[in-house]
């Protein structure tokens, strides 16, 4: 009895170190490449945790264009509206701004519709050209209506 519970043991034993071995080997390609994995890991921390105790704390944007005229510089200082801290960029909360930026954000970045500036008129053929030459859905007339109040109300020349 004592002899087979020592070749039970023995056998569990074994197996359990033919298994450490074998799961060793097919995960993360063994053990010398998962301490190399672990050293890279921790350089990038060590980079990344330099960059950010020396960082300023201070936004930089290089110098911004609008869009449609790329000749004409904008102004992407302090008294900007885009700030990218924000859930919504900046972008001002009066009704319709989660429709605005829902639409828009579809296709390109907010900044571009913050950065214009048009009355309603001008907007409107920017949402009908939009939906004829850019590919942007269709809006139910009365999302339009409200994108184009408030695009016209904060984004007004």
């Amino acid at each position: 009895m004592n002899k087979n519970i020592i070749g039970l043991t023995l056998i569990a034993l074994f197996v359990s170190v033919i298994a450490v071995w074998y799961i060793g080997s097919i995960s993360d390609g063994g053990l010398a490449e998962r301490t190399a994995g672990q050293v890279e890991t921790m350089a990038r921390y060590e980079r990344i945790k330099a960059l950010a105790e020396n960082w300023d704390k201070e936004a930089a944007y290089p110098p911004s264009y609008d869009a449609l005229d790329p000749s004409v510089s904008l102004n992407a200082g302090a008294n900007a509206l885009f700030d990218p801290t924000d859930d919504y960029w900046g972008l001002p909360r009066s009704e319709g701004y989660d429709l605005v930026y829902g639409y828009c954000t579809a296709c390109h970045s907010i900044r571009i519709v913050m950065q214009q500036r048009a009355d309603r008129a001008r907007w409107d053929e920017l949402l009908t050209w939009m939906v004829k030459k850019q590919g942007m859905p269709e809006m139910e007339p009365e999302d339009r209506e409200q994108v184009l109040t408030y695009l016209s109300s904060e984004f007004n020349n």
